[in-house]
């Protein structure tokens, strides 16, 4: 299907908004139909609030005045629309990515303070289940990846405030209802996949499927993805980008990142690995962080920032 436009093609967008209580003069409003809400309700309010053009899909009938962009896909559009509606944010800020059950919230965070340690400043801005952050400032957060619209405008006021990094957790159910596909990716990483989020994707196919969407459709420049899961030794099997495999077995030197030792005490760990790439040798970590799991986030993030 193509994109249409019917009304004013010169109409200038200032935002794009899928809540209609949010909308502003010269805002696009995302008309979506769902189980609860049919986003024809809301067009009447949106036009008082002086909304400048609607988005809808193709085969939607409306009764409006205003511009209406039709567009093949509602979800994609809206991803594409606020990505160049907010200036192509993702375009010029180091993106990445990291899925999995459990772990992305902490990694999300030992990647900044990574990248921030490099550049002696805060560079690095956290998309996630904690709230999204840079610098001083937190943004409450809905969902654990927000809706595309709202991610476009995260994006680019932390580009406005300086970040030049995003570490950003990305939700299975965010991958299927495509709120990261105008994002462009420079490293994804995958942590481990254990049985979770079942009521949305309806079987452990499904949501191992909506996962590796983050390495193949959305193509990262690279990929570190842990094989020690087994769906982790699928996605670098099936990744078409370059691949670091993170394992956290000790001497498990068939992996581009791993321990040559684990030393655990009351006070936290301390990690001799092994890491490619630049940096590549040995590089020694120590943590008051504990246990096999933050291992795992450990290594996934070193690799991310090798």
């Amino acid at each position: 299907g193509e994109t249409t436009i019917s009304g004013d093609p010169q109409t200038h967008v200032l935002g794009v908004q899928h809540d209609s209580r949010h909308v502003e003069p010269g805002d696009m409003f995302v008309v979506r139909v769902g189980a609860t809400h049919d986003g024809r309700a809301f067009v009447p309010d949106v036009e008082r609030r002086g909304a400048a053009a609607l988005l809808v899909e193709h085969g939607l009938d409306l009764e409006t005045t205003l511009p209406v962009l039709r567009v093949p896909s509602i979800a994609d559009g809206m991803a594409f629309a606020a990505a160049a509606v907010y200036g192509h944010p993702a375009f010029s800020l180091d993106i990445i990515g990291i899925t999995g059950t459990n772990g992305k919230t902490t990694t999300t965070h030992l990647v900044r303070t990574a990248i921030d340690g490099a550049h002696g400043r805060a560079a690095t801005g956290i998309v996630g289940t904690v709230g999204h952050k840079f610098g001083d400032r937190t943004i409450a957060a809905a969902h654990t990846t927000p809706e595309s619209d709202e991610l476009a405008r995260v994006l680019a006021a932390m580009r406005r405030e300086g970040a030049t990094h995003i570490a950003m957790e990305v939700s299975s159910i965010a991958l299927t209802l495509r709120r990261v596909a105008a994002v462009r990716f420079r490293v994804a990483a995958f942590t481990n996949l254990t049985q979770d989020h079942l009521d949305f994707h309806g079987s452990m196919e499904e949501y191992a499927a909506a996962k590796m969407e983050l390495f193949t459709t959305l193509a990262p420049g690279l990929a570190v993805v842990n094989v020690d899961d087994s769906f982790g030794a699928k996605i670098a099997a099936a990744c078409k980008c370059k691949t670091l495999r993170v394992r956290t077995t000790v001497g498990a030197s068939d992996a581009d990142v791993y321990p040559e030792s684990v030393t655990m005490s009351a006070g936290g760990m301390t990690i001799v690995a092994r890491i490619p790439g630049p940096m590549s040798g040995r590089v020694e970590l120590t943590t008051r962080l504990i246990g096999a799991h933050n291992v795992e986030n450990l290594l996934v993030a070193l690799g991310i920032v090798s």
